[in-house]
């Protein structure tokens, strides 16, 4: 499977469900019997456009989202898979990036056990479950801090980086009359 995350606060759970947001995320918990249940999901951008400052604005993913009800607690998977276009950080053009991640959540609705501040516990009257914020979270987290063309199979147009040479050039050919540098060699001659 995955890495296995745990919540403390059932805050944006709470939130989402209050809000209405994202409707087609939310999750009937009293309607299911114990075992696991599938759930589909296609993410397009349409999807990001509800999270503020989104680093991603176009995406074409699918998530299969397994809820496991079991006595005093759920598991919730997500398999995450597609791609989402983003920005090389090399040149700056936009590409589209795989992307593929398993996670899994704990979630207990057993308020007795509450000592454990490491498990979300959901009120067993709670009767659904929004689970979009916890989507856009893992996608976000799957996409690498640096990112390359090479990371899609792909590489970056030459002709950026022969211009960026050229402006390099242009920069060492202009001379550097900074009057701290000059005072500070001074300084140094002393």
């Amino acid at each position: 499977m995955g890495a296995v995350y745990l919540i403390k606060k059932p805050y944006f759970c709470v939130r989402f469900t209050e809000m209405k947001i994202l409707q087609e995320y939310t999750i009937p918990i009293s309607g299911l019997k114990e075992g696991v249940h599938q759930f589909d999901f296609q993410i397009d951008d349409t999807f990001f456009k509800h999270f503020e400052a989104s680093p991603i604005e176009k995406a074409n993913l699918r998530v299969d989202f397994y809820f496991d009800k079991q006595h005093g607690m759920y598991v919730l998977i997500f398999e995450v898979d597609g791609k989402v276009s983003v920005e090389c950080d090399l040149c700056l053009e936009q590409f589209e990036i795989p992307v593929q991640s398993s996670n899994t959540l704990i979630a207990k609705f057993d308020a007795s056990e509450a000592d454990d501040a490491e498990v979300i516990h959901i009120p067993r009257t709670q009767i659904e479950i929004n689970i979009a914020e916890f989507i856009y979270e893992f996608i976000v987290l799957s996409i690498p801090l640096m990112k390359k063309h090479e990371d899609a199979g792909e590489e970056c147009p030459e002709d950026v980086f022969e211009y960026l040479d050229k402006q390099e050039d242009t920069a060492d050919e202009t001379p550097n009359n900074n009057p701290f540098l000059d005072a500070l060699k001074n300084f140094e001659d002393k």
